[in-house]
C-alpha cells in the first residue's frame, strides 16, 4: 500500500508541475469536442477506485436526472480537473467517502455541473481563496501531516477557465466536509438539453469490488 501510494503521489506532483509550467507558459492547447461527462467520470473513477479501497473509503457516482448527457468541452482537461478534485478529497478524508455528482446547472448555455463531495477535514473560510493559489494550502500544518505540493487545486482553475469553466467551493471545518464543484458550458448556440439523462447512477466503491451500479429513476424526482 505505501509503495502503491508513493508512486501515485509521484505521479501526480510530476503531472502537476509538467501542467503548471505549461500554463504559465501559455503552452496548454484546447481541443473541443462533444464527449459525455458520464464517461470521463468514470474514466478517472476506475483510475483512482484502487486508492480508495486502500483507505476503505467509499466512492459514489450520482447522476442527477435530466443531466444533458452531450457536452462540447476539453476532455482531457475536464478529466485532469476531476482528478485533482478527487486527489484533494482522498487526501484530507480519513472515514466516511466521496460522493461524484452530476447535474444541470440551469439554462444558460446549458451548464453542466460536475461536483466531488467528501467528509474531510474541511476549510476555514478565509483560506477557501488560498488553497487556489499555487504551492499554497491551508496552512503550514497540512502541508506537514497531508503532504502535497498545493497545486492541484490552482492548476483546476486554471483549466476550467481555459475551457469556459468555473469552480466554486463550498467548506466548513467539522460540518459536512468539502464540496468541489465545477460548472461547464455547451460552448454551442444549439445545446438543446433535450439529450439528456433521465435516471440517476449510484456507483457504490468497496474494498470488495471496483464498483456496483444502481438504476434508481425516480428517487430524486
Amino acid at each position: 500500500r505505501v509503495i502503491n501510494q508513493a508512486g501515485c503521489d509521484l505521479q501526480a506532483l510530476i503531472e502537476n508541475l509538467l501542467d503548471h509550467s505549461k500554463i504559465e507558459a501559455r503552452e496548454i492547447a484546447v481541443n473541443f469536442e462533444w464527449i459525455e461527462p458520464k464517461s470521463i467520470i468514470e474514466e478517472v473513477i476506475e483510475l483512482v477506485q484502487p486508492q480508495f479501497e486502500s483507505k476503505n473509503l467509499t466512492l459514489q457516482l450520482n447522476i442527477v436526472p435530466n443531466t444533458p448527457a452531450r457536452i462540447r468541452t476539453d476532455a482531457e482537461k475536464l478529466r485532469q480537473i476531476l482528478k485533482n478534485f478527487l486527489a484533494n478529497a482522498l487526501k484530507f478524508t480519513e472515514h466516511g467517502g466521496i460522493e461524484i455528482s452530476i447535474s444541470s446547472a440551469g439554462q444558460d448555455a446549458c451548464p453542466v455541473r460536475i461536483a466531488v463531495h467528501d467528509t474531510g477535514i474541511g476549510i476555514e473560510g478565509d483560506k477557501h481563496e488560498l488553497i487556489f493559489e499555487p504551492f499554497k494550502q491551508a496552512d503550514g500544518s497540512t502541508s506537514r501531516r497531508y503532504g502535497g505540493t498545493g497545486l492541484g487545486l490552482s492548476i483546476s482553475r486554471k483549466l476550467a477557465r481555459l475551457i469556459g469553466g468555473l469552480i466554486e467551493l463550498e467548506s466548513r471545518p467539522g460540518v459536512f466536509g468539502t464540496i468541489l464543484s465545477c460548472k461547464v458550458k455547451f460552448l454551442d448556440s444549439n445545446c438543446g438539453c433535450t439529450n439528456s439523462i433521465t435516471s440517476s447512477i449510484i456507483l457504490l466503491g468497496s474494498i470488495h469490488s471496483k464498483f456496483t451500479a444502481i438504476s434508481r429513476a425516480s428517487i430524486l424526482e
